[in-house]
């Protein structure tokens, strides 16, 4: 039988050689297309597509081969030329079982992990805001807003050594505050302990307090005092009083009656008398004390004058009470303002008549609580006040010739033998 192959030249098998290396290169070549082809049709998609593409991509390569980038295919077509190379690229190439198979990438880890954009430890612990009083975020910035932005505005200190115009105190926050030119200022306790030992200002009046056995807020608001009722000092010297040895002959006394002090009743008993008292010539102006309303005007047959009561709000429980006044014009329901004439010197008793005022609060509950009512003028006239009281009392003990008609040294404040006192 004849040998099939005998008549084939070698040259033909190194041919058949030489196509098989020539296709392996095509296969190649069509590989580089290819991938070259899908990175331009990466760049013409949405970059949301985009990402999705590449996403992919990356996923199915290998964890040493997801970083290289088409250099390293140029490199692999390149050593296509060499056959063993070549084939073997190839066959790999080929191999689809392998796919997906690889030890899935272990994760990177981020240096910002547990951290904010800026860098901040999500898990440090909140820091304060020292302005507002209000605990931050890791991140968030202290605010100063104005006020009814929802951040509260820093309080400034009151200076040393000053004497605010008034106190209030929020019962809600159990906080005192003060007030200087209607400008409210916070204070430490060596601040606070200073006021109370040299101002001599009126109890703080309350907002906020908490609610009665009522169930219902009471606002203590106390008065505050800005106008005397009448002008302290001698006719001389521009004031009211009248200066005549009758009076020391007269029930009082004195021209004016210092509060707190004791009488004796008619049963041989003493009381102290709450008010500050006056004995003045007929016609002396009456004035209001502050602003508020009128709640009562009451005629005294027995002495043919009347006594006034005003508040300073609906919902105070202090109450002022002007007594032996007479020619009143006002009506329950009036508000009034400080300085308003409410009337004359009533008590009439020849030349001179009388007058006495009174602050009390809890005026409709079983214990009363009397007060000076020197210590509720505002600051800057309670000064004034004292140091016209302090004069009155000693030109009448030198007109009188008797230095012992007033006692300064048992005195509270000038003009009160005791601040307050409850019956």
């Amino acid at each position: 039988m004849k040998n099939p192959f005998k008549n084939v030249s070698s040259h033909h098998l190194y041919l058949g050689a030489i196509v098989t290396v020539v296709s392996v290169g095509v296969a190649a070549l069509a590989s580089f297309s290819n991938a070259a082809s899908l990175s331009q049709s990466k760049a013409a998609l949405p970059d949301r597509s985009k990402s999705k593409l590449i996403a992919q991509e990356e996923k199915s390569k290998p964890c040493d081969t997801a970083a290289k980038d088409t250099k390293a295919v140029k490199t692999s077509v390149k050593s296509a030329k060499d056959k063993k190379a070549t084939v073997k690229t190839t066959k790999d190439s080929k191999d689809k079982k392998n796919v997906g198979k690889e030890a899935p990438c272990p994760a990177k880890k981020d240096k910002n992990a547990g951290k904010t954009p800026a860098g901040q430890d999500m898990n440090a612990a909140p820091k304060m805001d020292p302005a507002a009083g209000q605990q931050m975020q890791p991140g968030q910035q202290g605010q100063h807003n104005p006020p009814g932005n929802g951040t509260q505005k820093q309080v400034e200190m009151l200076p040393a050594n000053t004497c605010p115009d008034k106190l209030v105190r929020d019962e809600a926050a159990k906080m005192t505050s003060a007030v200087l030119k209607e400008k409210s200022y916070a204070m430490n306790k060596d601040v606070f302990d200073w006021v109370k030992a040299n101002c001599n200002l009126a109890p703080a009046s309350s907002v906020g307090a908490s609610a009665g056995a009522s169930g219902t807020a009471s606002l203590a608001a106390a008065p505050v005092f800005t106008v005397f009722p009448v002008a302290l000092g001698t006719r001389d010297r521009s004031g009211d009083f009248l200066f005549k040895k009758e009076i020391a002959n007269s029930g009082s006394k004195l021209p004016f009656q210092p509060g707190g002090g004791n009488v004796t009743r008619g049963d041989g008993t003493s009381k102290r008398v709450p008010e500050i008292g006056f004995t003045l010539p007929v016609g002396t102006n009456i004035k209001a004390v502050m602003d508020g309303i009128i709640t009562s005007v009451t005629y005294q047959d027995n002495d043919k004058d009347y006594e006034v009561w005003q508040v300073p709000s609906k919902d105070s429980p202090y109450l002022v009470t002007y007594d032996h006044v007479s020619n009143v014009t006002l009506k329950v329901g009036d508000s009034i303002k400080a300085g308003t004439i409410m009337g004359q010197v009533g008590h009439i008793n020849g030349e001179f008549g009388a007058f006495e005022l009174t602050v009390m609060k809890d005026a409709n509950q079983p214990v009363k609580t009397f007060s000076c009512p020197v210590k509720f003028f505002e600051a800057g006239v309670q000064t004034t006040i004292k140091q016209q009281i302090s004069q009155l009392m000693t030109d009448w003990k030198n007109f009188i010739g008797n230095q012992a008609a007033y006692d300064e040294t048992k005195m509270s404040t000038p003009g009160c033998y005791i601040d307050s006192y409850q019956e």
